[in-house]
């Protein structure tokens, strides 16, 4: 049973984790900044540069588990996840809240509903 939910959620999970993580990072990082002078100081560079690094991992480790992925689009709901973390990353927005929660929660739902549709899919059909 665990196998099989590891086997089925483990670029999930991890893409979950490394979201979530990344924003509280970037909390950190920019804490004692405000919006003037968040765009030419260094915490600018440390939000780009792990926001970059996260896409990076993520896409690296999408390419490496192809059988995960039911469909191209899971591949593509997945993908947009990364895009968020690459797009979070590069324009000059505050991370001093917790908003992303929202997010996190919206992309369970359609990310995580699809996949597990699918999986629903995939195991009714014969063999």
């Amino acid at each position: 049973m665990i196998r099989s939910s590891l086997k089925n959620w483990h670029y999930s999970a991890v893409m979950l984790v490394i979201y979530i993580g990344i924003f509280h990072i970037w909390m950190a990082i920019t804490a004692r900044h405000d919006a003037l002078t968040i765009a030419t100081e260094v915490p600018l560079c440390g939000v780009i540069v792990s926001g970059l690094s996260a896409c990076t991992v993520l896409g690296v480790y999408m390419l490496l588990a192809p059988g995960y992925f039911t469909d191209t689009i899971d591949r593509a709901a997945h993908g947009m996840v990364i895009l968020d973390i690459g797009l979070e990353a590069v324009f000059p927005i505050i991370h001093n809240n917790y908003n992303f929660y929202l997010c996190t929660l919206a992309f369970v739902v359609v990310v995580g509903g699809n996949h597990f549709r699918q999986l629903r899919k995939r195991a009714q059909e014969p063999a």
